[in-house]
């Protein structure tokens, strides 16, 4: 099989590159920057290049996008910009080539808003607070209207908090994903108290990027996922203060973390219900918290430290 990955520099992209290279697939890495798992550098909003890049292609995982919620509520022009006419220049290409099998929306929880009931399901109302949720839940709808209306088979994943460590480079590992867990590792791997805003209470649902890498695996598998929207997590939730006690206590050190004032308009709670994920694409998330984070202190010390990683 043929795999056009987008965002092939980024950190989910990076991990289906090279699990698909595992697999013995040929990838078609896509990102605007260089990387290791990139093999064509260019814009996904360059709809000739992109067109061309789709012969032969047999399925498609589109990850490319404007992250930054801050910078969304500074910028939601260049977020839509980027996000939405990214992602229907993505489809449009996909639609017009032909042949495709499977193309997978790599969306966000963050198209939920504020949890009305958790563990949040699939049905949940969709009420983003952020442009940035704002123009993934656009892109779920694009892709919904590309199968309905045109018979391309796509499948959305909605990822609640992703984290793992990432070879953003040769020969260099770092935390990624989860905006807190890389925030709590860069500071107590310097020997510094993670910092907590509000009271700590409030709560996440952090999947590992390896779970999710499986997740997406089934989608291009099975029959059953096309047309369907599937959430992306453990249906576990951890309190910020029992994820800087967890991280400080694999790291050995002894330290308390600091309470700073709570950010206006922080969800309280967020859970995934993965019913349906297992239901239908029986999805069974393997990485346990701990787990999961034990291997990135390991990664990113090694790293630090100029071992081999």
């Amino acid at each position: 099989m043929k795999v056009l990955v987008t965002g092939s520099s980024g950190f989910i992209g990076g991990y289906l590159v090279e699990w698909f290279r595992s697999r013995g697939f040929r990838v078609l890495g896509l990102d605007f920057r260089p990387g290791v798992f990139t093999d064509v550098v260019g814009d996904v909003r360059d709809y000739g290049l992109v067109g061309d890049l789709m012969r032969g292609v047999e399925a498609v995982v589109h990850c490319a996008a404007q992250t930054s919620v801050p910078r969304s509520v500074e910028d939601p022009v260049f977020d839509a910009w980027d996000n939405v006419m990214g992602t229907l220049s993505v489809l449009e290409a996909a639609r017009r080539a032909g042949g495709i099998k499977r193309f997978v929306y790599l969306s966000s929880a963050a198209v939920y808003g504020m949890p009305r009931y958790v563990p949040v399901d699939e049905d949940h109302p969709c009420r983003p607070i952020s442009p940035y949720g704002v123009s993934k839940l656009a892109g779920e709808h694009y892709a919904m209207v590309y199968f309905g209306v045109y018979g391309l088979p796509t499948v959305c994943i909605r990822p609640f908090n992703v984290y793992g460590v990432f070879r953003a480079s040769a020969g260099s590992m770092e935390a990624e994903g989860s905006g807190v867990v890389s925030r709590f590792f860069d500071r107590v791997l310097r020997g510094l108290p993670p910092i907590i805003h509000g009271d700590g209470l409030q709560t996440r649902d952090f999947i590992h990027v390896w779970d999710l890498v499986e997740l997406v695996d089934l989608a291009l598998e099975r029959e059953e996922a096309v047309g369907g929207v599937f959430n992306c997590g453990t249906g576990r939730e951890t309190s910020i203060n029992e994820l800087a006690h967890l991280i400080i206590r694999l790291a050995g050190l002894n330290l308390e973390p600091i309470h700073s004032e709570a950010r206006p308009g922080d969800i309280r709670r967020s859970c995934a219900d993965i019913r349906r994920t297992k239901d239908v694409l029986g999805f069974r998330p393997k990485i346990g918290l701990e787990e999961g984070l034990k291997a990135m202190l390991e990664g990113t010390e090694r790293s630090r430290l100029g071992g081999d990683v």
